[in-house]
C-alpha cells in the first residue's frame, strides 16, 4: 500500500513527467493496517516509477514501471531487490475510482497484480506469485493467512501474527551457564576446538544486533590470513522481546546488581523508534541466525547458521563469558568465548566452536526445481480483455484467496552436492592483501576510539592552537582522520604504506612535543606502542606471504636478466683488474731507465755547478768555455 503521485519538471524545452508509487509491503494487508508506522518491523519499503517526456496530463497513467523493494533478512539488514517488467493498467470503476491490473517479475519469480486506486491517490496492490511446480488443474491455491479486511481499514480483523517457521531445533535452556549472582572467572581458551570466530557485535540503528567478522580452523590461521567471513544477528523486534525477558530474569535473580546491561542516553537517527533493542547490550537469546563462508576450490560457498543460542555472563575481569549452542549445515556444536565491551553499543567477540565427532555431516543436496508449466492462467491476470466501449466495470473486490508473498519468496538453490574443503588457504595474493587491509581498517578504528583526548583525529591547526613554528618543525603533517579518508578512497594500497602513515602521526607529535611528560607526548608514545603491538600480526603475515610467494613467469625472467647483467659486470671488472696489473708489470723496466737517466743528469748538473764561477762575478765566459760546457751537457 502506498501513494501514487505525479511530478513534472522542465528539461531542455520539454517537460519530464514522473508517476511514482511509494509505500510499504507486507505478508498481509492486516500487518500494514495494524502497524502503519512499522514499529514492529513487519513491513518493508517499496517503490514503482514511470517516467515520460511527452508532457501527458493523464493520471493515473497505464504503462511500464520500474521499481524495487526491501526485504529484511534474519539479522536486520534491508537489501534492495530490483523489480523487472512491471506493467500496470488502470481502469475506471463504477465506484468513482480505479481498479488496477498488472504483472511483473523479480528474483523470486513471476507474479500478477490486482488492486485499487482511490481518489486521494492511495493505491493498494496484491501480488500473486506463480507456483514453481506442476499442479493439477483442479487443485486450488492453499491459504496460509486469513483473508484481508476491508480496503478502507475501518473493519474488524484479527491481530497479525508472524508466520510460524516451525519449531526451532534447540531450546534456550539447552545452554547451561554458571550461577552468576556473583562475578565468575574469565573463560580459559580450550585446548581442542573445531573452529574459532572473531568479530565485532553491535547494535544497528534499527535495533538489530549484528556480528560480522572472520573465522578460521585455528588461531594460527588468523596470523597467516587464511580466514573466511561470517555474520549472524537477531532482528530488532526479537531483540526487544528477549531483552525484556532477560532483564526480568536478572532482576529476579539479583544479577542486575553486578551486571547492568541497560544503555543510558543512546540516541539513534531521531526517526527510528527507540526500544529495548536499542538500549540493552548484550542480549541473551535463542534467535540469533546467520551464515558463514567456506572455500570450495577457488570460490567460497555459503553455509547457513539455522539457529544460534548465546548467553552472556559478566566475569571478574570486566568482560563477558559467552556460552552457546548452534545448528548449521554441518551439524550441532557447542560454543564458548569472550566479549570485550567497546563503547556503549558494541564489543569484540571471540567464540570457539566444538562439533561432536559424529555431528559434522555433508550438506544435503537441494532438490532440483521442476520447470513451471507454460501458458497457465491465474485468476486476476491480464488475460481478460476489456473493450473500450464497454463502460465502467464493476468495482474490484479484494482477493479472497491469495498466496502470501513471504511464503513463496524462496530463492532457487543449486542442485549440486557441496563438499567441505580440507583447508581454508587462499592462493590469491590480492585477496590476502585485501584481508590485511581490512585488519588495518580495524586497527585504525581502534586507534580512533583510544584517542580519548581527540589529539590525532583531525589535522593540526597552527593558527587556532597558536603554534607558529609547527610547519618549521614538521615537514609532513598527518592525522588519523586523513588516513581514514585515504582508506575510504582506496588511496592506501598496502599495509606497509598504512603503517608508515600511522607511525608518521605519532612520530610528528613526539617530535614537536619534546617534553617527555607532556600529555600529547605521552598519548602519542602510548598509541604508537599499541599500534606496533597490533600491527605485529599483520607484519608476520606479510613476511610469511613473501616467504611462501611463488614467482610468476615475468618475475622469473626479470631475475634471470638481472643475474646475467651481474655476471657481465663481474666479468668486466675482472678483465679491467687483469689489464691494470699486466700494464703495471710491463712498465717496470721503463721506470728503472728513467730513474737512472735522472740520476746521471743530476750528477752532470752537480759537476757543472761545481765548475761554474762565482755567480756574483762580473767576468765574461769565453767561447772555449761555453763550447766545453755544451759538450758536457750533450754527453
Amino acid at each position: 500500500r502506498g501513494k501514487l503521485v505525479r511530478h513534472t519538471s522542465p528539461n531542455l524545452g520539454f517537460t519530464d513527467v514522473t508517476h511514482k508509487i511509494t509505500g510499504v509491503w507486507a505478508n498481509s494487508l492486516e500487518f500494514i493496517l495494524k502497524d502503519p508506522e512499522n514499529k514492529n518491523g513487519l513491513c518493508n519499503a517499496f517503490q514503482y516509477e514511470h517516467k515520460t517526456s511527452n508532457g501527458s496530463d493523464s493520471f493515473p497513467l497505464s504503462g511500464k514501471y520500474t521499481g524495487w523493494f526491501h526485504l529484511k533478512d534474519e539479522i536486520g539488514n534491508n537489501p534492495e531487490i530490483p523489480e523487472k517488467d512491471i506493467t500496470l493498467k488502470f481502469k475506471k470503476n463504477n465506484a468513482g475510482y480505479h481498479n488496477v491490473e498488472g504483472k511483473g517479475s523479480n528474483v523470486f519469480g513471476k507474479y500478477t497484480i490486482t488492486g485499487t486506486l482511490t481518489e486521494d491517490g492511495t493505491i493498494t496492490l496484491f501480488r500473486h506469485f506463480q507456483e514453481n511446480h506442476k499442479q493439477k488443474k483442479s487443485t486450488s491455491l492453499k491459504i496460509s493467512t486469513p483473508a484481508p479486511g476491508p480496503l478502507n481499514g475501518n473493519g474488524d480483523f484479527k491481530s497479525p501474527k508472524p508466520i510460524d517457521a516451525g519449531p526451532l531445533p534447540l531450546k534456550f535452556d539447552d545452554v547451561v551457564i554458571p550461577h552468576h549472582s556473583e562475578l565468575v572467572a574469565a573463560i580459559i581458551p580450550p585446548e581442542q576446538y573445531s573452529a574459532v570466530c572473531r568479530g565485532t557485535i553491535k547494535i544497528n540503528e534499527n535495533g538489530a544486533h549484528v556480528c560480522n567478522g572472520s573465522w578460521a580452523l585455528t588461531l594460527e590461521h588468523f596470523t597467516s590470513g587464511s580466514t573466511s567471513k561470517f555474520h549472524f544477528g537477531i532482528e530488532a523486534h526479537r531483540a526487544a522481546e528477549d531483552a525484556q525477558l532477560m532483564l526480568d530474569k536478572m532482576k529476579a535473580s539479583g544479577a542486575d546488581a553486578s551486571d547492568n546491561r541497560k544503555i543510558e542516553g543512546n540516541v539513534v537517527d531521531g526517526l527510528t523508534p527507540v526500544s529495548l533493542a536499542n538500549t540493552t547490550f548484550p542480549i541473551d537469546s535463542a534467535f540469533y541466525k546467520g551464515a558463514f563462508k567456506l572455500k570450495r576450490g577457488s570460490k567460497h560457498a555459503n553455509y547457513t547458521e539455522k539457529q544460534i543460542i548465546l548467553k552472556f555472563v559478566k566475569n571478574s575481569s570486566g568482560s563477558y563469558n559467552v556460552y552457546g549452542k548452534g545448528v548449521n549445515d554441518m551439524g550441532t556444536y557447542d560454543a564458548i568465548g569472550t566479549l570485550l565491551i567497546r563503547g556503549k553499543t558494541s564489543g569484540q567477540l571471540q567464540l570457539w566452536k566444538t562439533y561432536a565427532p559424529a555431528a559434522i555431516v555433508e550438506p544435503e543436496p537441494v532438490s532440483k526445481p521442476v520447470a513451471r508449466p507454460s501458458g497457465k492462467v491465474f485468476p486476476g491476470s491480464l488475460t481478460e480483455k476489456v473493450t473500450e466501449d464497454s463502460g465502467p466495470v464493476p468495482e474490484m473486490k479484494p482477493p479472497e484467496n491469495f498466496p502470501p508473498s513471504i511464503s513463496t519468496l524462496q530463492r532457487r538453490e543449486s542442485s549440486r552436492q557441496t563438499k567441505v574443503p580440507s583447508r581454508l588457504e587462499d592462493g590469491d595474493p590480492q585477496a590476502q592483501i585485501d584481508r590485511l587491509m581490512e585488519k588495518c581498517s580495524e586497527i585504525l578504528r581502534e586507534l580512533q576510539n583510544k584517542d580519548s583526548y581527540k589529539f590525532f583525529l583531525e589535522p593540526v591547526d597552527p593558527v587556532a592552537l597558536n603554534l607558529p613554528t609547527y610547519f618549521d618543525i614538521i615537514d609532513e603533517p598527518m592525522d588519523l582522520g586523513t588516513i581514514q579518508k585515504k582508506m575510504n578512497a582506496k588511496e592506501v594500497h598496502s599495509p606497509e604504506e598504512f603503517s608508515g602513515l600511522v607511525r608518521l602521526v605519532f612520530e610528528n607529535a613526539i617530535k614537536f612535543n619534546t617534553i617527555p611528560d607532556s600529555v600529547v607526548h605521552l598519548s602519542a608514545r602510548n598509541l604508537l606502542g599499541y599500534f606496533n603491538q597490533k600491527y605485529k600480526a599483520i607484519q608476520n603475515a606479510l613476511d610469511a606471504a613473501k616467504k611462501n610467494k611463488k614467482m610468476t613467469k615475468a618475475e622469473r625472467l626479470e631475475m634471470k636478466r638481472k643475474e646475467k647483467e651481474a655476471a657481465k659486470k663481474k666479468l668486466k671488472e675482472e678483465k679491467d683488474l687483469k689489464r691494470k696489473s699486466t700494464g703495471e708489470s710491463g712498465n717496470e723496466p721503463k721506470r728503472a731507465r728513467v730513474e737512472d737517466l735522472v740520476a746521471s743528469n743530476r750528477s752532470v748538473l752537480d759537476k757543472i755547478t761545481a765548475a761554474a764561477q762565482d755567480p756574483n762575478a762580473t767576468s765574461q765566459v769565453s767561447r772555449t768555455e761555453f763550447n766545453l760546457l755544451l759538450e758536457m751537457v750533450q754527453n
